[in-house]
């Protein structure tokens, strides 16, 4: 009664862009292209794409795990700033299908993408990079943002998986960097979207 639509067909209808706009997906698809993994090694010291955890007797982060979190930063300069171009848009839909249930490969990749937007902004907090460091959180929200109005119920799932995220990089954010009043609004205003 309320529009809202009731079958796959009628969600296929309504998932559309509005007309003229530029759809943010077709540039996160681009990035999705440009994303480099980072290799075994490297993995046992990326804390978000790997595997490597602080233990309660080590709280900051070695300079091999920085180091390699730098590396790995650098090796996808062109899958983050196309990430960060694709998060600035309004709209994004993903290409996806109706029928059935196949399997959503797009959201395997809109979720690794945020891991390295992440790692990122780990690494911009341990070094103090207060402006970069916002920017990369924003960018990690936006991202969220895209995926949690999809129209599937696994795109909500993926959604909550990087909002934790999210809200873990942004709590170990605010108790090492000091933002500005205007920064700290933006963030305030991300998290009211997502």
């Amino acid at each position: 009664a309320a529009g809202y639509p009731v079958s796959m067909d009628d969600l296929e209808a309504a998932y559309v862009l509005p007309e003229g706009v530029e759809n943010a997906a077709d540039i996160y698809m681009q990035a999705f292209k440009a994303y480099v993994e980072p290799n075994e090694a490297e993995k046992a010291l990326l804390p978000i794409l790997g595997s490597y955890k602080l233990t309660d007797d080590i709280s900051v982060y070695p300079p091999e795990v920085l180091e390699t979190i730098r590396n790995t930063i650098a090796r996808n300069a062109k899958c983050l700033e196309l990430t960060d171009r694709a998060s600035r848009l309004d709209f994004c839909l993903l290409p996806r299908t109706f029928e059935g249930y196949p399997p959503e490969t797009c959201l395997e990749e809109v979720y690794k993408l945020s891991k390295l937007v992440f790692e990122r902004t780990l690494y911009f907090g341990q070094h103090q990079q207060h402006d970069a460091l916002h920017e990369s959180l924003l960018t990690g929200s936006r991202l969220t943002g895209a995926l949690s109005v999809q129209p599937k119920f696994v795109d909500t799932v993926v959604a909550g998986l990087m909002i934790d995220r999210f809200l873990s990089g942004l709590e170990t954010s605010l108790t090492s960097v000091c933002f500005s009043e205007q920064q700290l609004s933006e963030l305030q205003r991300q998290l009211r979207i997502i």
